[in-house]
């Protein structure tokens, strides 16, 4: 509580810890002794380096028996913070990358197909029942493209069918000299 200084990390011997200078009038020190804890940043007086400091009142009770400090140089917290920046930099910078992967996968197997399906879906409304298309994914826009394709080659065939009794009926129609009348089967 006098200010003496009773222990230093930085001292090899007790002979060297107790030249050190009576530490009572130090920023910090009156502020844990009035607070119970106290900080401040400034040059070491005995070692002329920027640091930070922080105090902390110890008390048997309700007396204050003394206190404790600890001591950082101004450079390590400086290294210490560029350090961490350093780290979320790299971090966000991982996540972006993660972010930018997920949507190249999405549009891969999601976007990519579903637009395969629209441009088949207007090939076959346009009357192209040949146009095949080939999605890989093996879920629900992959059976929908087979589906597609089976549904194709059914119009295809269909149209080719009636195309081909069209064309047999307009023979058999033309050759005949006779008049021909079509009666449904309700006789109307």
């Amino acid at each position: 509580i006098e200010g003496d200084v009773i222990a230093d990390s930085q001292q090899p011997t007790l002979a060297e810890v107790t030249k050190l200078d009576n530490h009572r009038h130090r920023p910090e020190v009156v502020q844990a002794l009035a607070h119970g804890e106290g900080s401040s940043q400034r040059t070491s007086v005995s070692l002329n380096v920027p640091y930070c400091y922080f105090a902390l009142r110890a008390d048997e009770g309700e007396t204050p028996v003394g206190v404790v400090r600890s001591a950082l140089t101004v450079s390590s917290i400086q290294a210490e913070t560029t350090g961490m920046r350093r780290l979320i930099w790299a971090l966000v910078a991982g996540v972006i990358a993660c972010v930018l992967a997920l949507a190249d996968w999405i549009v891969g197997h999601i976007i990519n197909p579903v637009e395969t399906l629209t441009q088949a879906a207007e090939a076959i409304a346009s009357g192209n029942y040949q146009n095949r298309i080939y999605v890989a994914n093996r879920d629900e826009l992959g059976m929908l493209a087979r589906t597609f394709n089976r549904m194709g080659q059914e119009l295809n065939t269909r149209v080719t069918q009636l195309s081909e009794s069209h064309d047999r009926q307009s023979t058999v129609l033309e050759g005949m000299i006779e008049g021909v009348i079509a009666v449904d089967p309700r006789q109307r």
